[in-house]
């Protein structure tokens, strides 16, 4: 009895982990589906946060709209990363197999959004953007990882 709840608990770990990488996914692509105007329109409201922010603290918003933009990107493709890494552990313990998936899908999801954006009205297609959200997964990825390893590292340490 208690390896079947066990495997119902692994299954519900894994089903739960691909859906919410899945709709992260779906997320991303469908901030690429909206027209540059909307975007742009989205841009300038959050630098208005900023420079609203910032002025609390009598401050100038050091970040411009195209700053804000990448950050955002980044940003995106990290929680990305990371999801994709939690993902990924729910299936398998193998590092390098976990390591590379989640790299895989980290630069799949950014080529296939830039791809998207390239019929977008308004929108363009650029090789930096994909190598700048694929630094944000790959940053979200190896943070991630190191983080499970330290874990492990400490529990095989407390057992010993």
């Amino acid at each position: 009895m208690r390896v079947k709840a066990l495997l119902r608990q692994i299954w519900f770990w894994r089903v739960l982990s691909v859906l919410c990488a899945a709709s992260f996914a779906v997320f991303i692509f469908s901030n690429s589906w909206q027209t540059g105007e909307i975007s742009g329109g989205r841009s300038s409201r959050a630098l208005e946060i900023c420079e609203q922010v910032f002025s609390w603290f009598g401050l100038r918003c050091p970040i411009t709209e195209y700053g804000i933009r990448k950050t955002a990107h980044f940003l995106e493709f990290f929680a990305l990363g990371i999801l994709l890494s939690l993902c990924l552990r729910s299936f398998t313990a193998s590092w390098p197999v976990r390591l590379f998936g989640a790299g895989l899908f980290g630069l799949a999801v950014p080529v296939a959004d830039e791809f998207i954006q390239s019929f977008i009205s308004g929108r363009g297609s650029l090789v930096s953007d994909v190598v700048l959200d694929f630094s944000g997964a790959a940053s979200g990825i190896l943070v991630t990882n190191l983080v499970l390893f330290c874990i492990a590292r400490g529990r095989s340490r407390r057992r010993t």
